[in-house]
């Protein structure tokens, strides 16, 4: 029932959604012309050989509570002696529609596997920074430092970082760690926000999303470089 005229060569046709505020646990959308899916006046149809749609899917973010995001990185080799080594990227969409949430603390979790004991694990991680990202660009670069710390007993707590998340956005966060020079050989290191109760919010908070975070792939240490013999 369009009956809309095409009277040039190329017309563009732009497709929106009305998204119900009901409890959802999130999801994605995409949309696709199948074969066939597009009838003219004159009687023919198209197209015939393959369906048309967008290749980028658009997130579903649950309404009235706070999703939690992975940001997957593959596994990467890292060196003794090595700044800022990315080690956890994350997002936090707050879909409360009116309130602003104030994160005030996050609890890490030392996931790497070390030759030595645990507590040489903690020592291989380094001094971690926490970032969160200022200007969109969801790089690390010249954005805001919210706390720094050291792991002791495969735990380490980033208090008083007060992150305000406006309603309805998304915020990204960087965990980097500046690793020493007696790191071992084939170590793997990683790290990660194992549970809800893991994020401290001033207000009461519904966490939504995947948990266990962490960035997927471990940094695997490649040990026995030049700085080691100086």
């Amino acid at each position: 029932g369009l009956a809309y005229p095409l009277r040039s060569v190329t017309h563009r046709f732009l497709i929106t959604v009305d998204v119900a505020s009901d409890n959802f646990v999130g999801g994605t959308l995409r949309f696709e012309i199948p074969v066939q899916g597009v009838v003219y006046g004159s009687g023919t149809n198209g197209p015939d050989d393959h369906s048309v749609g967008n290749p980028e899917s658009h997130f579903l973010f649950p309404p009235n509570r706070i999703t939690v995001i992975s940001i997957p990185q593959e596994a990467s080799r890292v060196y003794p002696g090595t700044p800022a080594a990315m080690i956890l990227s994350f997002a936090l969409y707050n879909g409360y529609v009116t309130q602003t949430h104030l994160l005030e603390a996050i609890r890490l979790s030392n996931q790497s596997h070390s030759a030595s004991t645990s507590s040489f694990a903690d020592h291989e991680l380094g001094q971690l920074y926490l970032y969160q990202d200022q200007n969109g660009n969801r790089f690390l670069d010249n954005d805001l430092l919210l706390a720094a710390g050291y792991f002791s007993d495969q735990r380490l707590s980033l208090d008083g970082l007060n992150v305000s998340l406006p309603p309805e956005s998304l915020s990204y966060f960087f965990a980097v760690a500046d690793l020493p020079l007696d790191l071992i050989d084939s170590d793997t290191l990683a790290i990660t926000v194992e549970e809800q109760s893991d994020f401290v919010f001033q207000q009461t908070a519904n966490i939504n999303g995947d948990l266990p975070l962490s960035r997927g792939g471990p940094l695997v240490v490649d040990g026995s470089v030049l700085e080691q013999f100086r």
